[in-house]
């Protein structure tokens, strides 16, 4: 009659370990084995080494947490060209100083009669460049205080360097003697615009957000989503980008019982090896390397098939 008692439990004559310290040793004496026969074959070359570096075309996705093998530098700043911060009019600071002095020389009575008006000599709105401002300037023949009219973002056009906000203007009239389009101050907003205008007033200038030579993407850093708003300011193609190559994850299994089909039908004492495609299709969901399925090895094959395995996959 079998006993209904349990069997004494297994002894090892080894001392037990931590889980972390046995890893290490195993991975340990595992890449020294590796290194080993690798010297021993003569085979010096990986052809796949994560710290090599590679130029791909790539898409937004597959660029997403891959490490930069370099520094990338603006090859030009950002933004290149002059511009506006707000709608409203780009006007010379120089006229704005040579009004301020005037005014100043008035006398209360005289300043609330002034009137502090432009010829308007253009339209720039944002997309556009700066062609009309070159032109308007070029067919002004008047000695007046000359604006362009410009949009949010727009380009400020050369020999302008400051923007009046359109809130501070009144909207533009026409000059019955000499046919010119005018635009002018608020009355009550003459001091305030002649004392707060100075150059570059409600203008990014050229590279104010990221200046040439500024390195936009470091050596080792990983690729996130903002790297690639900063690449296409600067005008890099992602394809110009050296990134290292992804690491590759082996998973391999081990076990006499383990069968890789999980049909319904497998022999008795065998058991379907799940672990390995769920390791498989978790590290495919990362991105950041590149999974390689190593199969099964029997407890019977012994080290030399691990060592195998391992050395195909790393080496080849």
């Amino acid at each position: 009659m079998a006993s209904l008692h349990s069997p004494p439990k297994a002894r090892s004559p080894l001392p037990m370990i931590p889980v972390p310290q046995a890893l290490e040793t195993v991975l340990t004496e595992t890449a020294k084995s590796l290194w080993f026969n690798r010297q021993i074959n003569g085979d010096t070359t990986s052809s796949l080494s994560p710290g090599s570096s590679s130029s791909l075309p790539a898409s937004h996705l597959q660029m997403l947490g891959r490490i930069s093998a370099s520094d990338v530098r603006a090859i030009r700043g950002y933004p290149d060209h002059n511009s506006s911060i707000m709608d409203g009019y780009a006007v010379k600071t120089s006229d704005l100083a040579e009004s301020g002095d005037v005014y100043t020389r008035l006398d209360h009575k005289h300043k609330n009669r002034y009137v502090l008006d432009f010829v308007i000599v253009g339209k720039v709105y944002a997309g556009d460049d700066d062609d009309d401002g070159r032109k308007a300037n070029e067919r002004n023949g008047s000695h007046h205080r000359t604006a362009v009219y410009v949009t949010t973002g727009a380009v400020v056009p050369d020999g302008y360097d400051a923007v009046i906000p359109i809130e501070d203007t009144e909207g533009s009239s026409s000059d019955d003697r000499n046919g010119l389009h005018k635009m002018h101050i608020i009355p009550s907003k003459i001091e305030s615009v002649l004392n707060s205008t100075k150059p570059w007033t409600w203008i990014r200038p050229v590279g104010c957000d990221i200046p040439p030579g500024y390195v936009v993407l470091s050596k080792g850093e990983k690729i996130q989503p903002v790297h690639m708003a900063l690449l296409a300011q600067v005008g890099i193609s992602l394809n110009k980008v050296q990134v290292k190559n992804l690491p590759r994850v082996g998973v391999l299994s081990t076990g006499n019982e383990l069968l890789s089909s999980s049909g319904s039908q497998r022999p008795q004492g065998k058991i379907p090896d799940v672990n390995r495609p769920m390791l498989l299709a978790q590290l495919s969901t990362y991105g950041n390397c590149t999974p390689l399925d190593l199969g099964i090895v029997k407890d019977d094959d012994g080290y030399e098939k691990i060592a195998q395995r391992l050395n195909a996959a790393i080496w080849s």
